[in-house]
């Protein structure tokens, strides 16, 4: 995806993304993470995204492994989930299946685990 926009007066700048979208549709924001491993060893970047947030996934990373855990109240009482977040088979809209993800308490092993859904 392509961006134009104008710097002053005469300047034009062009920004290059990736379509790969992540929005979180939660109430609470998400902690995203991104292994790339394809790429080098232990690449990894983490991001925070807020409810109802949209952003685009680093062109770098696309092919990163990704996961994500709830991020309340900048704690980190929440692992991030064990399953990766696939989205390689969705060439149409019609694809697009919902998964059910898990993010265990990281101090009480008895605490039930926050529970979402990744379409």
């Amino acid at each position: 995806v392509f961006q134009v926009s104008l710097e002053g007066s005469a300047r034009k700048l062009i920004t290059v993304r990736s379509a790969l979208e992540i929005e979180n549709k939660l109430a609470v924001p998400l902690k995203i993470r991104l292994e790339n491993t394809a790429l080098k060893v232990a690449d990894v970047k983490e991001f925070e995204l807020l409810p109802r947030a949209k952003l685009p996934v680093p062109i770098l990373y696309c092919w990163a492994k990704m996961t994500a855990r709830p991020f309340v109240a900048n704690s980190y009482q929440w692992k991030f989930s064990d399953k990766q977040v696939h989205w390689c088979h969705i060439l149409d809209s019609s694809d697009n299946s919902l998964e059910l993800h898990e993010s265990q308490h990281a101090v009480s092993p008895k605490t039930p685990p926050y529970r979402f859904c990744v379409a």
